[in-house]
């Protein structure tokens, strides 16, 4: 007959026999699916962690070093998240010294973003910065002899060299400035009409950006639609190409030059128009003093939870490599460079995993084919985010869940399990990442990090990540 000694012994082993198999399991199950896509090791990596036991119960070349795309940001968010906190917030005032303006930035990747915009209401980029105009013209400043951007927040490396030259005006490499407006881009519209092709305004309206209608209009009676512009590197000169048949509009967004000064350009033809004469606009020097002044108006704020949901959530680019900058800035209380913000994040990365072997940043966003990273690092880096404080709870809300943001059409099994899926998807050429949590109903919870390397095809490698998930969140459910 057991005593209770032998019987809780019995008990504990038996449940160790029980979390083996079904480990073992899982683990055949995820190399089933690769299997039947045909993957190779040299493409794929897998790691599967349970964050309650640390133990990595999926290792499918966990510990390969691999180009993580966008999967990038989950390392970038989160460390942004620790350092600067939950309660941290952008701040991009306007200020008074004489009659001189300074308008200071903060690094806000935020400013003006059109997706925040809309969700207020008919608020367009010009109302935004009139609320400035309109505090300058009701303080009864009447002349404004200098407009001083005050952008050194950041260093003034806007892009870095390691992005493919060849999409510096796609939206997707925005430059970034330690005072973005507007995502750093321009959006561009036309309608089609019998006799011709009307080219909107663009918006926003800088003053000192010009496009050049190239556009043909389509009257072979099949009906089309597509704008794409090119413009000139270090340039803000736009010639708008594309077809666009009567009855039909397109539109289309891309990346412009110096974004600090254009928005700086931008609030002076508003306060022109308001009668208030504004001498030259130009960006602060490096050796001038530190920004100084009245404020005039109010400042424009944006916490960090929106900032950590679009970069995540939306996969923004700017985003990523503002906050990279801006945690650098604070750390270090120098313009934030990437480099020292890539620094801090490997940090981080060891100090929370005690492992960042492998890891290489070369920027925050993932857009650099320099980046480097384990799936073993990105599946412990999620775990250690276990909720505990407010600023792991910012981090954790910006993932996104089934159906949201750039998993819209992706994860329905795996959500279908009624588990919670919290994730990050990447892509870039010939790489595709998917990196999350799946949160079981007792709370219990699994890291996971999916790396395809060296393929040409995204469709399948993304089809492929889904089964895994789905696979996971099956197998842990209660």
């Amino acid at each position: 007959m057991f005593t209770q000694a032998v019987r809780a012994a019995t008990a504990v082993i038996f449940g160790v026999c029980i979390t083996s198999t079904a480990t073992a399991a899982l683990q055949q199950q995820v190399e089933s699916i690769i299997a039947s896509r045909s993957y190779t090791d040299d493409q794929i990596s897998v790691a599967v962690r349970d964050c309650d036991t640390g133990q990595l119960i999926v290792d499918i070349n966990a510990d390969q070093i691999r180009i993580p795309a966008s999967n990038m940001k989950v390392l970038t968010a989160g460390t942004a998240a620790l350092v600067l906190g939950a309660d941290f917030r952008f701040e991009t005032r306007l200020l008074r010294r004489g009659d001189t303006l300074i308008l200071e930035g903060d690094g806000d990747p935020a400013l003006g973003d059109p997706r925040l915009l809309s969700s207020m209401g008919d608020i367009t980029p010009e109302k935004l910065l009139d609320v400035w105009a309109s505090a300058v013209e009701q303080s009864g400043l009447r002349s404004v002899t200098t407009l001083i951007v005050d952008d050194r927040v950041f260093d003034r490396e806007a892009t870095p060299p390691e992005w493919p030259e060849n999409q510096f005006d796609r939206r997707h490499s925005a430059p970034i400035s330690g005072l973005n407006f507007h995502r750093n881009t321009v959006m561009l519209s036309a309608r089609g009409t019998p006799s011709r092709v009307q080219v909107r305004p663009m918006s926003p309206e800088y003053p000192d950006i010009r496009v050049v209608d190239s556009i043909t209009l389509d009257t072979r009676g099949k009906k089309s639609a597509a704008l794409d512009p090119v413009r000139q590197l270090d340039a803000n000169r736009i010639v708008l190409k594309g077809k666009v048949s009567p009855g039909q509009s397109a539109g289309v967004e891309i990346s412009i030059d110096e974004p600090a000064l254009r928005t700086g350009e931008l609030l002076a033809s508003l306060l022109r128009r308001r009668g208030i004469s504004v001498g030259s606009v130009r960006l602060a020097n490096a050796d001038e003093p530190p920004a100084a002044g009245t404020p005039i108006g109010p400042p424009i704020v944006t916490p960090i939870a929106t900032t950590l949901d679009i970069c995540n959530a939306y996969s923004t680019n700017v985003y990523a490599e503002s906050l990279l900058k801006r945690l650098a800035h604070h750390t270090t209380g120098r313009p934030g460079t990437r480099i020292d913000g890539g620094r801090i994040v490997i940090r981080t990365a060891q100090q929370l995993t005690g492992d960042a072997q492998g890891l290489h940043v070369e920027d925050g966003s993932g857009l650099s084919r320099g980046n480097r990273v384990t799936a073993g690092l990105l599946a412990a880096w999620l775990c250690a985010f276990d909720g505990d404080t407010a600023a792991e709870v910012v981090f954790l809300d910006s993932l996104a869940t089934p159906g949201e943001g750039t998993l819209k059409g992706r994860l329905s099994a795996a959500d279908a399990t009624g588990a919670l899926i919290q994730a990050k998807s990447g892509y870039i050429n010939r790489v595709s990442a998917l990196s999350g949590l799946v949160t079981r109903s007792d709370a219990r919870r699994f890291a996971f990090s999916i790396i395809v390397n060296n393929t040409d095809r995204t469709r399948p490698a993304k089809a492929m990540q889904d089964a895994i998930v789905a696979t996971i969140a099956s197998s842990v459910r209660k």
